[in-house]
């Protein structure tokens, strides 16, 4: 069974990852949970990580988009991964019995995969909510990895020569945050 993520164990958000949300200009940023992820969240076939409200340690949906799920529908969302690199994802709300579990879906295996990530089951990750104006963004966090960045010891990504990705093309960071086109 993996350890049950505690609030003691949250800290602050890496100075890369704040690198990279400050591309996004004038943004509000809250931690919204830690979790161990599940074998579900890690299952190629699911395509999906839960965000189940018993995690939450804040509110962090605005009433417009606390609007939308209540009526199923799915909000695009900015999604920083563990190796800096930023993909389009939906947020979808599920009701399973009578709890309320959010889902980030729509290219979380690109994230959940991809070995510059290094994600695995039991993996304690936190989950950091930022808004680019009227746009939700999340960025998915190693809990275990240090300022350096890395848990082998190297040093952080080098975020000057490349852009970030934006679902399956390059997104330049220069350009509008918009999720249209």
């Amino acid at each position: 069974m993996p350890p049950k993520p505690s609030l003691y164990s949250l800290r602050e958000l890496s100075s890369e990852f704040h690198r990279v949300i400050q591309r996004f200009h004038d943004v509000e940023l809250k931690l919204i949970m830690e979790k161990a992820l599940t074998g579900s969240d890690m299952n190629r076939g699911l395509g999906r990580i839960s965000l189940p409200s018993s995690n939450v340690v804040t509110d962090f949906l605005r009433p417009e988009e606390r609007h939308c799920l209540e009526n199923r529908e799915d909000i695009p969302v900015l999604v920083i991964s563990p190796s800096l690199d930023v993909f389009g994802l939906s947020l979808k709300s599920w009701k399973i019995s009578s709890s309320l579990v959010h889902v980030l879906t729509g290219g979380w295996n690109i994230i959940a995969h991809d070995p510059k990530n290094g994600l695995q089951e039991n993996e304690i990750v936190q989950v950091w909510a930022f808004w680019t104006g009227e746009s939700l963004g999340m960025a998915i966090v190693k809990a275990n990895v240090g300022e350096e960045g890395a848990d082998d010891g190297e040093s952080p990504p080098n975020l000057s020569p490349r852009g970030v990705l934006l679902s399956s093309r390059k997104y330049d960071s220069s350009a509008s945050t918009s999720f249209g086109d």
